[in-house]
């Protein structure tokens, strides 16, 4: 039976390089090129050959510095923990065995820095805690066992008798970031031994103040995870003379804080579900194309028309001319048909675009008018098929407000203003396409 030999996968220059700038900015001393650092761990995607020795890094350093008391090489460490698991191209399940042990020793150690009594550590046990449960939660499955095992450490941990209360707290931290089945099957029925363990630290002799701090700093983290759990698996009423039954020590503190949970929850109930959706949408703009023929020029450039909704529109309309429009001109149109009295129909004509032709009817008696210019206009675009020729006598009419005098041979009718017929024009005009031809009179 042959065995394959190991072989190390060595890094290349440029790995190397960024290895030892990578390393040396997460642990150093400017925070601006240690936040560049770990946002490079936590996006690039390229770094799973250098993840052997970042892990490597981390469990070592780990080690060295709890020896040493470094609290903040500790926490440094610790991030760069947390920026590999937020690393979506990581596989990490490989490298468990070093990075959980290191985070354990943050959690549970006796002693992280050189004043416990000053420095802050119960940070660094709650955020090694919240990794932790973001590692179970990741990686634990029916194989490896992850949560239940680290569960079982703490759970031992918590329940003898000689643990500090820098290791205690941190079992209580740890055990209460895997969630709220944890804290109810494992934490609270050890309440009651807990409060009287912390009422003969803070009531009893002043034995040192670092444990009476520890002591403080446990009774205040069971009040935190417990509350919410107690406020929504016990019923109502909270009466204090049960919660001191039931709780011991913490009864008294643990009911006024799930009345705060309970009113907080119903607050947050009632106006959790007011959501508000806003749609930002850019204005959309009219692009309007004219393309002919103006006064002065060939063509007019496009112009831009801010409109409510999006639309584009290409329009193939004559250029407006840059001259003032001449007055409106006024016509009477009268149809004349055979046997019929005939329509007269006044029309007023304006040459701007945006004005409609205005047109009024009336009725009028038949009338004998005879044209002095005579055209004649046919539809090419209608429907095929001869039909009777329509005609119209079309009177121009002066503006009113010419001076010139009505004179002439009028034929209009007396129900007629008295106008002098400047022109007439007959039209004569047919739907047919072949209706080209003149009229016989």
């Amino acid at each position: 039976m042959r065995m394959k030999p190991r072989s190390t996968h060595e890094l290349s220059v440029e790995q190397q390089l960024y290895y030892k700038e990578i390393t040396e900015a997460c642990v150093g001393s400017c925070e601006a090129k240690r936040a560049e650092a770990l946002q490079s761990i936590a996006t690039d995607p390229g770094l799973y050959q250098m993840l052997p020795r970042f892990s490597t890094f981390i469990s070592e350093g780990v080690r060295v510095n709890v020896v040493q008391n470094n609290l903040a090489l500790l926490i440094y460490l610790m991030r760069m923990v947390k920026a590999l698991m937020d690393n979506p191209t990581l596989y990490l399940e490989k490298y468990l065995h070093e990075l959980i042990p290191a985070v354990v020793t943050c959690i549970v150690s006796k002693q992280l820095c050189l004043r416990p009594d000053v420095d802050n550590h119960w940070a660094l046990r709650d955020f090694a805690a919240r990794l932790m449960a973001q590692s179970c939660k990741t990686f634990s499955t029916t194989t490896n066992n992850i949560q239940s095992r680290i569960t079982k450490t703490f759970t031992k941990a918590l329940l003898d008798d000689k643990t500090q209360w820098t290791t205690r707290y941190g079992c209580i931290a740890g055990l209460a970031e895997l969630g709220h089945d944890v804290i109810k099957t494992l934490i609270i029925p050890r309440l009651s031994v807990e409060g009287a363990r912390i009422k003969a630290v803070m009531d009893g002799p002043v034995v040192s103040n670092i444990d009476k701090i520890g002591a403080d700093h446990v009774q205040s983290l069971l009040l935190k995870h417990c509350a919410s759990v107690v406020a929504k698996t016990r019923p109502l009423p909270d009466v204090v003379d049960q919660y001191k039954a039931d709780y011991g020590y913490l009864g008294t503190m643990l009911c006024s804080h799930v009345v705060k949970a309970r009113a907080q929850a119903a607050f947050q109930a009632q106006t959790v579900n007011r959501t508000t959706l806003t749609i930002t949408q850019p204005r959309p703009t009219l692009s309007v194309s004219q393309s002919g023929l103006s006064a002065s020029s060939g063509s007019r450039t496009p112009s831009i028309i801010k409109v409510p909704s999006s639309l584009t529109l290409m329009s193939t309309r004559p250029g407006t001319p840059t001259q003032p429009s001449p007055p409106a001109t006024k016509y009477i149109v009268m149809a004349t048909s055979a046997g019929a009295a005939s329509t007269q129909q006044v029309i007023t004509l304006s040459s701007s675009q945006s004005g409609s032709p205005v047109t009024s009817t009336v009725p009028s008696t038949p009338t004998s008018l005879q044209p002095l210019v005579k055209l004649e206009s046919g539809n090419t675009g209608a429907v095929s098929g001869s039909r009777p020729l329509q005609k119209y006598i079309v009177v121009s009419l002066p503006s009113s407000s010419s001076s010139l005098e009505n004179k002439g041979s009028g034929v209009l009718p007396s129900a007629t203003s008295p106008i002098s017929m400047e022109s007439a024009v007959k039209l004569e005009r047919s739907e047919s396409p072949a209706a080209n031809t003149q009229s016989p009179h």
